[in-house]
Protein backbone atom coordinates (compact mmCIF):
# COMPACT_ATOMS: atom_id res chain seq x y z
CA UNK A 1 0.00 0.00 0.00
CA UNK A 2 2.69 2.68 0.25
CA UNK A 3 3.40 4.55 -2.38
CA UNK A 4 -0.39 4.99 -3.34
CA UNK A 5 -2.37 7.82 -3.83
CA UNK A 6 -6.18 7.78 -2.98
CA UNK A 7 -9.17 10.22 -3.15
CA UNK A 8 -11.56 10.41 -0.03
CA UNK A 9 -14.77 12.59 -0.21
CA UNK A 10 -16.38 14.05 2.33
CA UNK A 11 -20.37 14.78 2.05
CA UNK A 12 -22.45 16.57 3.93
CA UNK A 13 -25.45 16.31 5.92
CA UNK A 14 -27.88 16.21 2.68
CA UNK A 15 -25.42 13.22 1.20
CA UNK A 16 -23.59 16.52 -1.14
CA UNK A 17 -19.82 16.45 -1.48
CA UNK A 18 -18.69 18.81 0.32
CA UNK A 19 -15.34 18.33 0.07
CA UNK A 20 -12.25 16.03 -1.70
CA UNK A 21 -9.03 15.60 -0.30
CA UNK A 22 -6.33 13.55 -2.35
CA UNK A 23 -3.71 11.59 0.12
CA UNK A 24 -0.89 9.44 -0.25
CA UNK A 25 0.32 6.47 2.08
CA UNK A 26 3.83 6.56 2.29
CA UNK A 27 6.58 3.91 4.15
CA UNK A 28 8.74 5.80 6.22
CA UNK A 29 12.55 4.96 7.02
CA UNK A 30 11.14 3.09 10.37
CA UNK A 31 8.85 1.01 8.18
CA UNK A 32 5.80 2.80 9.46
CA UNK A 33 3.17 4.15 7.34
CA UNK A 34 2.33 7.86 6.72
CA UNK A 35 -0.78 8.95 5.72
CA UNK A 36 -0.69 12.61 4.06
CA UNK A 37 -3.38 14.99 2.67
CA UNK A 38 -1.76 16.26 -0.32
CA UNK A 39 -4.48 18.49 -0.88
CA UNK A 40 -8.45 19.47 -0.05
CA UNK A 41 -10.95 20.86 -2.51
CA UNK A 42 -14.44 22.66 -0.73
CA UNK A 43 -17.71 22.89 -2.62
CA UNK A 44 -19.37 23.64 0.66
CA UNK A 45 -18.75 26.92 0.97
CA UNK A 46 -16.86 28.53 3.77
CA UNK A 47 -19.25 27.95 6.19
CA UNK A 48 -18.41 24.05 6.42
CA UNK A 49 -14.82 24.07 8.92
CA UNK A 50 -13.33 21.06 8.02
CA UNK A 51 -10.97 20.67 10.46
CA UNK A 52 -13.30 20.74 12.99
CA UNK A 53 -16.23 19.00 11.15
CA UNK A 54 -13.80 16.25 9.35
CA UNK A 55 -10.62 15.98 10.43
CA UNK A 56 -11.60 13.13 12.82
CA UNK A 57 -13.00 10.86 10.07
CA UNK A 58 -9.59 11.50 8.02
CA UNK A 59 -7.61 10.43 11.15
CA UNK A 60 -10.49 7.47 11.00
CA UNK A 61 -9.42 6.55 7.38
CA UNK A 62 -5.56 6.78 7.76
CA UNK A 63 -6.07 4.18 11.20
CA UNK A 64 -7.90 1.92 8.75
CA UNK A 65 -5.48 2.12 6.42
CA UNK A 66 -2.85 1.11 9.15
CA UNK A 67 -1.20 4.53 9.42
CA UNK A 68 0.96 5.12 12.26
CA UNK A 69 1.24 9.24 11.38
CA UNK A 70 -0.56 12.05 9.17
CA UNK A 71 0.85 14.39 7.93
CA UNK A 72 -0.69 17.68 5.23
CA UNK A 73 0.54 19.78 2.96
CA UNK A 74 -0.30 23.15 2.79
CA UNK A 75 0.64 26.77 2.14
CA UNK A 76 -2.12 28.28 4.56
CA UNK A 77 -0.14 29.91 7.65
CA UNK A 78 -3.84 29.74 9.16
CA UNK A 79 -4.50 26.32 9.02
CA UNK A 80 -0.83 25.33 10.56
CA UNK A 81 -1.51 27.17 13.78
CA UNK A 82 -4.98 26.10 13.79
CA UNK A 83 -3.74 22.30 13.38
CA UNK A 84 -0.58 22.78 15.61
CA UNK A 85 -3.14 24.27 18.46
CA UNK A 86 -4.26 20.95 18.50
CA UNK A 87 -2.50 17.55 20.30
CA UNK A 88 -0.26 15.33 17.82
CA UNK A 89 0.03 17.93 15.88
CA UNK A 90 3.11 19.72 15.06
CA UNK A 91 5.63 21.61 12.08
CA UNK A 92 7.65 18.97 10.89
CA UNK A 93 9.49 20.61 7.71
CA UNK A 94 9.06 23.94 5.79
CA UNK A 95 9.46 24.19 1.98
CA UNK A 96 10.73 27.51 0.79
CA UNK A 97 10.90 28.52 -2.88
CA UNK A 98 12.44 31.34 -5.29
CA UNK A 99 10.61 31.82 -8.86
CA UNK A 100 12.84 33.32 -11.54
Amino acid sequence: MAGEYGLWIVRDEREQIAAVTFYQVSKLSDDSLDFCSCGTVAFSGTDRRLTETDMEQMEALARRLNCQSMSMRTIRPGLVKKLTQQPGWYTSEVILRKMF
